[in-house]
C-alpha cells in the first residue's frame, strides 16, 4: 500500500466528499474498502461515523493477501481504536466500533447482492486496487464489477484506483471497450483517459451517474531514492444527481 503525500491528499479529498455526502443524505450507509496493510482511510472514516451516534453504519473490508490477513487474525483484533471483537475466523473477523459494524473478509470478492439493502440503502465504495485495470478471470473482473455496482445502486459513491502504465500484457487482459477508447501499452495518460471515458459514456448507464473525482498521481513503492514512479489514477462517480459535490480533478507529478 502506498504511503505518499499524493495518496494522502487523494484520501483527504475523498473523505471530504464522503462528509459532504453524509450531510446531504442522512440514510444508514454501507462502506466497502480495501485497506491492505494501511488502515489510514478506515481510521479517519471511523472518526467521522462515530460522531453520528444516531446512525448505523456497516464497513466491509476485503483482503486477498493471506499473509496480511493472517497477521491481523493472529493479533486477535483489528488495528482500529475501540474495536470490540465479535468473531475471529480463517474467513473473516467482525466486531464493532460504537455504531459501526465492521467485517474484515479474507479471499472474498465484494458483491452488491451480499449487502443487506433493508438496513443499509446507501453504498460508498473505494476499490483501491492499485494494479492495472484488468478484466478477466485470472486477474478479476474489476471493470465489469464497477459497472455492475453503479448500474444497480442509486444515490451512492464509487471510487476506484488503478495503475495506468501498462508495460506488457495480453490484449485479452483488458476490457474491449477500454481498447476502443484508446488504451495503449506504455501510455499512462491514454490508459487513464480510457478508464474514465468508459464510465462517463451515457450509453453504459442504467442509472445516471456523474464523474466527481479524477485524480492522477505518481505512487507505488518508489525508486531507490524513495521517489514514487508509478502512474496511478483514482476516479469516482456518484449515481444520481451530484449537485452537492464539486468535481475533484488533479494531476500530481
Amino acid at each position: 500500500m502506498e504511503h505518499t503525500e499524493s495518496k494522502q491528499d487523494c484520501r483527504n479529498k475523498i473523505l471530504a466528499q464522503i462528509k459532504a455526502e453524509l450531510k446531504h443524505d442522512h440514510r444508514n450507509t454501507h462502506f466497502v474498502t480495501l485497506p491492505a496493510d494501511n488502515w489510514c482511510l478506515e481510521i479517519e472514516l471511523l472518526g467521522v461515523l462515530t460522531n453520528r451516534p444516531d446512525k448505523e453504519y456497516a464497513l466491509n473490508c476485503y483482503e486477498k493477501d493471506y499473509d496480511i490477513y493472517r497477521a491481523v487474525r493472529e493479533s486477535g483484533t483489528l488495528p482500529l481504536a475501540g474495536f470490540e471483537l465479535e468473531h475471529c475466523t480463517n474467513e473473516f473477523i467482525s466486531g464493532y466500533v460504537d455504531n459501526v459494524h465492521i467485517v474484515y473478509h479474507m479471499n472474498a470478492y465484494f458483491k452488491v447482492e451480499d449487502l443487506d439493502s433493508r438496513e443499509h440503502e446507501k453504498l460508498i465504495v473505494w476499490a483501491d486496487y492499485c494494479k492495472t485495470p484488468c478484466n478477466n478471470k485470472k486477474h478479476g473482473y474489476m471493470i465489469d464489477d464497477l459497472m455492475k455496482w453503479m448500474n444497480e445502486t442509486a444515490d451512492s459513491l464509487f471510487y476506484q484506483t488503478h495503475a495506468t502504465m501498462i508495460w506488457n500484457a495480453n490484449r485479452s487482459t483488458f476490457h474491449p471497450s477500454m481498447w476502443n477508447r484508446g488504451l495503449r501499452m506504455m501510455d499512462w495518460e491514454a490508459t487513464g483517459r480510457a478508464f474514465v471515458d468508459y464510465y462517463n459514456d451515457g450509453r453504459t448507464m442504467k442509472i445516471n451517474r456523474e464523474n466527481i473525482f479524477d485524480y492522477e498521481y505518481l505512487g507505488g513503492a518508489g525508486n531507490r531514492w524513495g521517489k514514487p514512479t508509478t502512474h496511478m489514477i483514482t476516479a469516482g462517480w456518484r449515481t444520481g444527481q451530484a449537485n452537492h459535490l464539486s468535481l475533484v480533478k488533479e494531476l500530481c507529478n
